[in-house]
């Protein structure tokens, strides 16, 4: 979420997303290609990548997203029936019209 286009900071809008109880966390501390598994080349039995030198890979829309913009839930919170979604969805619906009140926080 860019706070420019969104209207208020990611750190802010995932807070008032946990006050209206749509628990989340603002991101990865690294982007998985920067994850030791990927620069050690552990993958096992899995050797399709071996080619790949991780170290001089360079994603940085992936980088942006998981230090400034991303925000993740929890997968089993999108297992639940259609009224759970309903009210996730109406959650961030409320925390956006209202973002306005977010912006100096």
């Amino acid at each position: 979420m860019d706070a420019l286009e969104l209207g208020a900071p990611q750190p802010a809008f995932l807070k008032a997303l946990e006050a209206e109880g749509i628990p989340n966390f603002g991101g990865y501390p690294l982007p998985l290609y920067r994850q030791r598994l990927f620069l050690d080349r552990q993958f096992g039995p899995y050797a399709g990548c071996q080619g790949v030198d991780y170290a001089k890979t360079s994603c940085p829309n992936c980088e942006t997203i998981c230090y400034e913009q991303g925000g993740w839930f929890e997968h089993r919170m999108l297992l639940g029936t259609r009224a759970d979604m309903d009210d996730i969805i109406a959650a961030f619906r409320k925390v956006y019209d209202n973002r306005d009140k977010l912006r100096d926080s």
